[in-house]
């Protein structure tokens, strides 16, 4: 393999297996599905001729990973077929493949295994096998297997709380900062939220839209929002959306850079606002 190629691997709960070095997997060149994932449009027919586009969207990433699997013997292709079989059809948490630069950047899809390993008997020799696996990415862009983002924190009197992912330390009785987020990928990258108390009420906005939690923090009481899904909850997983002000909308990070607000009233220095995203790419080959 040259030194500039990217690496791929699958990867479950139940191992890892490497597709392009050298090895008993070896993906091949009737792999489809690593570019641009399709797109649905909506048209709308009038009594007149033709039609408008209507909407569209990015619909889920069908994958083919064709794969060549080589063995010692008939018995021992036999117990990687059956082992490979094992290593994808793993329901929770999905099994993803994942794809490595040369710089060591990976991003990953998480997939759906739907056939491919029925077997032709055809394609069976004595110590090889070729399958072509059929594979679905409800979530159909490349997602970075590192996190990005950002803290707003109050400054303690002798310290300056520098996080890893970078910070804002702000000297006041509240949170508020304003902070520019800059998202490298290639498609809007939906944002988690992390809010730890004590606060009174959590205000967020931007350009984009913005939201409200409306309801007291007690110390290191804990809320979650995962602006993909829609959720907002505490610690344990229970349900705190009844605590959301008004017609909330949540927002994902353009390509770019985006500012956004912050206010969290009567904090102190172990509040805490913390949001993190995936960079997104819509090709990898």
């Amino acid at each position: 393999m040259a030194e500039d190629a990217i690496k791929f691997w699958f990867e479950s709960s139940v191992d890892t297996i490497q597709l392009t070095e050298e090895g008993p997997f070896l993906i091949q060149s009737n792999t489809l599905g690593f570019g641009v994932p399709p797109l649905t449009i909506r048209y709308l027919e009038g009594a007149g001729a033709g039609g408008k586009r209507y909407n569209s969207r990015v619909g889920m990433r069908p994958l083919d990973v064709g794969l060549l699997i080589t063995a010692a013997d008939r018995m021992d292709l036999d117990t990687k077929a059956r082992y490979l079989a094992k290593v994808l059809r793993v329901w929770s948490p999905p099994p993803k493949i994942v794809a490595e630069y040369p710089t060591g950047e990976r991003y990953s899809l998480t997939f759906d295994y739907l056939g491919g390993l029925e077997g032709n008997y055809q394609d069976v020799d004595a110590d090889t096998y070729k399958v072509v696996l059929s594979l679905m990415c409800p979530q159909p862009y490349w997602e970075a297997v590192e996190p990005q983002g950002f803290t707003l924190k109050v400054k303690r009197a002798t310290t300056t709380f520098r996080p890893k992912l970078g910070d804002l330390a702000i000297d006041d009785a509240q949170v508020i900062g304003t902070v520019d987020v800059f998202n490298a990928g290639e498609v809007p990258a939906p944002l988690s939220w992390m809010f730890v108390g004590p606060a009174s009420e959590v205000f967020v906005q931007s350009d984009l839209g913005s939201f409200h939690y409306n309801a007291p923090l007690a110390v290191n009481e804990t809320i979650f929002i995962n602006s993909e899904e829609g959720t907002v909850t505490g610690f344990f997983g229970e349900n705190k959306y009844d605590s959301m002000g008004l017609a909330p909308k949540f927002f994902s990070l353009p390509p770019g850079t985006t500012r956004i607000d912050v206010q969290m009233p009567d904090a102190t220095p172990d509040s805490q606002v913390v949001a993190t995203y995936m960079n997104r790419r819509e090709v990898i080959l």
